[in-house]
């Protein structure tokens, strides 16, 4: 499975319950879900700095991601789950 960017990450451990499983995913969760009560009332640059910090947390937690191994791959169906950003190769887990 492959995951492009920090929304990918918040729907995929949304969707399998991860949430709870590390401090820098419970971050992140927490970050997209304020950047979706923004308004369009909100300037350019609140937006963008919301962003910009959920980005920050989606790299912390691509970082340690191999740390949550078991938990991740037991969620996917091709025993391997790899983190991209901008077409770029973060990590990659395998079993």
């Amino acid at each position: 499975m492959r995951i492009n960017n920090a929304i990918e990450l918040f729907h995929f451990a949304k969707t399998n319950g991860l949430i709870n499983i590390a401090p820098e995913l419970q971050q992140l969760v927490n970050c997209v879900e304020e950047y979706g009560r923004l308004c369009a009332c909100d300037s350019q640059e609140t937006r963008q700095s919301k962003i910009n910090q959920c980005r920050s947390f989606y790299f912390a937690f691509v970082c340690k991601a191999n740390n949550y191994k078991g938990a991740l791959l037991s969620k996917v169906t091709d025993n391997r789950l790899t983190f991209y950003n901008d077409q770029q190769l973060l990590a990659s887990i395998t079993h």
